[in-house]
């Protein structure tokens, strides 16, 4: 391939047209797509190299990752997913990220897996990443599996989200926009207890936060954003709906959201 061939430090310029691939950047590139509307890659990329950019791409459907190693959760589809530092994602579009379901699981006191989780960008153990000017819309997480044989437990519904923050710090958000995110759907439990058998909705939003300190999150804008439902089951009991949100925060420290915008 290109990046193959490149030498560190070089620019790959990609003209308009399809890529069915996962797209693995290993040394220090410069990607650059003709257009964000027609240079599509059908997939996703996977950045371990420091100091990558990755500007004008079209990312559809997403690269698969299973952080469960095959496990009964739904496996994640990101666009790009980065386990490096300092690196430009710039001026994509990225959409129509759907997370794996989660397994079906059978057995008395059994529970249905978790959905996987649909995310535009996912960083990993990352830091001092620009992230600017992209757009990100309908991404949905994986809807939870189903507990079967009574008394069972269905799984969560997966969350789905533009860009997804893990013990990541220092990482500048500014200037993008996000439509249409959406929390995966609760899996169904069987049995004769009452809503506790039921998966959990997924959460829908713009951005996630988990243990990731001292980002900056400016100027963006989030619309159109819901958490998944919660599965009907025995007895019509129901499960808990999941958040919508444009922010999600879990054990953070010293990050700065300013001028960003929500509606609906």
């Amino acid at each position: 391939s290109a990046i193959d061939a490149a030498n560190p430090g070089d620019t790959v310029f990609v003209y308009d047209g399809y890529y069915f691939e996962e797209i693995i950047t290993n040394k220090t590139v410069i990607l650059k797509g003709e257009s964000n509307q027609n240079t599509i890659v059908w997939g996703g990329f996977n950045v371990s190299a420091n100091s990558t950019t990755i500007e004008g791409f079209k990312i559809v459907y997403g690269m698969e990752w299973d952080p469960d190693n095959s496990g009964p959760n739904g496996i994640y589809k990101i666009g790009i997913y980065a386990k490096s530092s300092l690196n430009l994602f710039l001026n994509n579009s990225i959409s129509n990220m759907l997370g794996g379901n989660g397994e079906n699981r059978t057995g008395t006191w059994s529970r249905g897996g978790d959905g996987g989780a649909g995310c535009g960008i996912y960083l990993f153990n990352s830091e001092m990443n620009e992230i600017k000017k992209n757009n990100f819309s309908e991404i949905t997480g994986g809807k939870g599996g189903l507990g079967d044989g009574g008394p069972t437990y269905g799984g969560d519904g997966g969350i789905g989200c533009a860009i997804y923050l893990h013990d990541s710090k220092s990482n500048i958000i500014i200037n993008n926009t996000m439509f249409d995110l959406n929390g995966g759907k609760g899996g169904r439990g069987n049995g004769w207890l009452s809503n506790n058998l039921m998966g959990l909705g997924g959460i829908g939003c713009g951005i996630f936060l988990y243990q990731s300190d001292d980002n900056v999150m400016e100027n963006t804008s989030i619309e159109t954003v819901l958490g998944g439902n919660g599965e009907v089951g025995w007895n019509n009991n129901g499960g808990i709906g999941g958040t919508g949100s444009g922010f999600y925060i879990k054990d953070p420290f010293n990050n700065l959201l300013n001028l960003n915008y929500i509606y609906d």
